[in-house]
């Protein structure tokens, strides 16, 4: 039995309201920091740090960058070690571009009308080089993420991180054709630079200066058409709620982690009501209490962020919840136009 105790208004504007609000969820009681915003005044949008992917900045300084009005969190990154790119590990849209790929966890993704929707996806990208009859097949595993395996088939956009010589010689693709084979530099948007390296360098061979090149991307949903119509999407996980019920399945999703799978811990969330409306905010539970808690909201989707030191919240203007550490990007709302 779940059941909503209070609401107490703390912060309110003509359309988002912030709130603190009591829980009742499998027989405990939950504070909860939440957000609600009406998805027909706002659209979704993703800040990313310092504007690209790999990048680690102030949680209130990317919000305000992005023109947000409500702001949370995003999902995991690599955060542990300040020397190394702050790599996501989750997919990410962004105007209708897929800017990072990551097959752990779940996808809540947006259309440009606010339709909004929530699933365990499988993304493949891949392509063809060369005329058309006699094109050569290619494949990328990565998407804007630091070349730091030896093994990498990768593709990086003018959001990824910047490409270094000798380690990582790339080839240029501008206007949808091969221009040069070993770019080093930072992309323009545009231009498209794909890695092969290790066991996956035979792939470059497939190039050669001026030919076509068709990247194709799959996202292994029972709706495709719904996913390349996507403006904004942001990945994490585990999903909590689908389609109105309990759906927790860490293991199946790829966490392996107790701080995931078992312990309880502050959580960042995102929920979609029956009304499409955003339900972002804060709380410590562990994922089967947090997807009670869900329910109990009103949540018909709902998904775990990433939490602990990076949960933050911000509204109004100002950071309501304050991570303690930067972070690799958020999940903003600012007004429709």
């Amino acid at each position: 039995m779940v059941v909503l105790l209070a609401v107490f208004a703390l912060v309110q504007t003509p359309t988002i309201r912030h709130e603190s609000v009591s829980v009742m969820a499998l027989g405990k009681t939950f504070a909860v920091q939440l957000i609600r915003v009406p998805i027909r005044h706002f659209r979704p949008v993703i800040g990313l740090a310092k504007g690209r992917m790999g990048e680690r900045e102030d949680f209130a300084a990317i919000a305000r960058r992005v023109g947000a009005s409500a702001a949370i969190n995003g999902g995991f990154f690599q955060a542990y070690d300040s020397a190394k790119p702050a790599d996501s590990y989750h997919t990410i849209i962004s105007g209708g571009e897929l800017v990072h790929l990551g097959n752990v966890g779940g996808v809540l993704g947006w259309d440009a009308q606010g339709n909004a929707r929530l699933e365990r996806l499988t993304i493949k990208v891949g392509g063809d080089v060369g005329p058309r009859g006699i094109s050569r097949k290619f494949y990328a595993y990565r998407v804007n993420h630091s070349v730091s395996t030896s093994n990498y088939a990768g593709l990086l956009t003018y959001l990824g991180p910047p490409v270094e010589r000798p380690l990582a010689p790339a080839i240029l693709v501008e206007n949808g054709k091969v221009t040069s084979k070993g770019f080093s530099g930072t992309l323009r948007p545009g231009q498209k630079a794909l890695v092969f390296r290790g066991g996956e360098a035979y792939l470059a061979d497939r190039f050669r200066i001026g030919d076509p090149v068709v990247t194709t991307v799959t996202y292994g949903s029972g709706d495709d058409a719904f996913w390349r119509s996507v403006e904004t999407a942001i990945g994490c996980g585990p999903v909590l709620v689908r389609g109105g019920k309990a759906d927790v399945r860490p293991e199946y999703e790829g966490f392996t982690e107790a701080k995931i799978t078992l312990n309880s811990g502050k959580r960042s969330f995102v929920g979609v009501s029956a009304s499409g409306d955003v339900l972002i905010g804060t709380t410590s539970a562990t994922m089967r209490e947090l997807a009670a808690v869900m329910l109990a909201l009103g949540c018909r989707e709902a998904m775990n962020l990433d939490g602990g030191a990076s949960s933050g919240l911000y509204v109004g203007g100002k950071v309501v919840d304050a991570p303690s550490r930067p972070l690799a990007s958020v999940l903003a709302f600012v007004p429709r136009s």
